[in-house]
């Protein structure tokens, strides 16, 4: 069946996770997530396993969840090799819990002698020490504390719009060296320099649908990429599908250099895509959907 996210985890070469549906990623303390399992019986399983779902906040405690047969009853025992099995339900969030970005937990048990024993991961043909996968993010109540700005004043200005609605406006970065002092153009050579630091000024237009990374190139005359770093902005701390409209971000990127960089000038290049399909984030009249900032030269 279509399904908003795809995973493809195997649990013990018996069943796989193949994907999910996310019905919200956003809830408040006592509320609940509707969520869609897509399931693959892969072997005849023999037991009767119970799905666990652990709500887990970024310190790895547990805000919410529960244990529940698939379907609300339909055994594991019952699942033929090559069924598809989708199953729908809420996973409560604990009336206490604190705003913040969390994950669902999710995974298989059955009880043995009392005691609850989980399917194990198998990653290429071979069981890995993990037994549950995280999906989302979620936002509960207001997450934002900590990640956003109430204003920007960033170094240069761009007020450069992503996205078709549009999504994000890139308000504008800072360049800055190793002493966190400013560089500007040409005030180089970047031989002096083990790495720079790129902050990238976001505000939100509008809810995006996706969780993006960023992509910051240096670019030769040529165009060909000498340094490089992709990371999702705020390193993953604050996925941009839980960004509420106007708010502003601010996205610290360090861009190692090599001190075997021939002279001649060089571009920093931006953009953002979805690290599944690789598809970036349109920039209207840009093809290539990436913004060029400053340039540095090596005398």
């Amino acid at each position: 069946p279509p399904m908003s996210r795809r995973l493809e985890v195997n649990f013990a070469d018996q069943v796989k996770l193949l994907g999910y549906d996310l019905g919200a990623n956003r809830a408040e303390p006592g509320g609940g997530i509707p969520v869609t399992l897509y399931w693959q019986g892969l072997d005849w399983m023999g037991d009767d396993y119970t799905i666990f779902t652990k709500l887990l906040a970024a310190d790895q405690t547990v805000h919410g969840g529960r244990d529940r047969l698939p379907r609300e009853g339909y055994s594991t025992l019952y699942w033929s090799p090559g069924e598809v099995i989708s199953d729908p339900f809420g996973v409560p969030v604990n009336s206490d819990a604190p705003d913040g970005v969390y994950f669902i937990n999710v995974g298989l048990y059955k009880q043995v002698d009392g005691q609850a024993v989980s399917l194990p991961l198998v990653r290429d043909g071979q069981p890995i020490d993990a037994s549950s996968v995280n999906i989302g993010p979620i936002k509960v109540g207001d997450a934002s504390s900590g990640f956003t700005l109430e204003t920007a004043s960033p170094q240069t200005l761009l007020n450069q719009p992503f996205g078709d609605a549009p999504n994000l406006t890139l308000l504008g970065y800072d360049l800055t060296d190793e002493t966190n002092q400013p560089v500007t153009n040409y005030q180089l050579p970047i031989t002096n320099y083990q790495s720079l630091k790129l902050t990238l000024y976001w505000q939100s237009e509008s809810i995006l649908p996706l969780d993006y990374t960023t992509f910051v190139h240096l670019r030769n005359a040529a165009g060909q990429v000498v340094a490089q770093k992709d990371q999702p902005p705020l390193d993953g701390a604050y996925p941009t599908s839980l960004w509420n409209p106007g708010e502003i971000i601010a996205d610290e990127i360090i861009l190692s250099l090599s001190d075997e960089l021939p002279a001649g000038e060089y571009q920093f290049v931006i953009g953002l895509y979805d690290f599944q399909t690789g598809q970036r984030l349109t920039v209207s009249g840009n093809p290539a959907n990436e913004v060029k900032l400053t340039s540095v030269s090596i005398p």
